[in-house]
Order: C-alpha cells, then sequence, then structure tokens
C-alpha cells in the first residue's frame, strides 16, 4: 500500500498529538518528582 498525501498528514498528527502527551507527561514527573523531594510541598497550606 502506497502512502497518500492523507495517510502522511493523519500520521503526522498522531505522532505531534503522542508528542504532546509524552511532554505533558514528563512535565507532571517533574512536578511529582519535585513535591517527593521538598517536604514543604506535600502538604500545601489550605486556601482559606
Amino acid at each position: 500500500m502506497t502512502p497518500t498525501a492523507d495517510t502522511i498528514q493523519e500520521a503526522v498528527r498522531q505522532l505531534r498529538e503522542a508528542e504532546r502527551l509524552l511532554l505533558d507527561a514528563l512535565s507532571y514527573l517533574g512536578v511529582i518528582e519535585e513535591m517527593l523531594s521538598d517536604p514543604t510541598r506535600r502538604n500545601p497550606p489550605e486556601v482559606v
């Protein structure tokens, strides 16, 4: 099966979405790492 412009564009769209999801996941992991390494961030003060 020869790829068409539409299938290539769809593949690129999916790769960009996967990249965005991976960057989001890495960001969340960074926040979690900071929370685990800094005890003051584990229990932030309550907002009144």
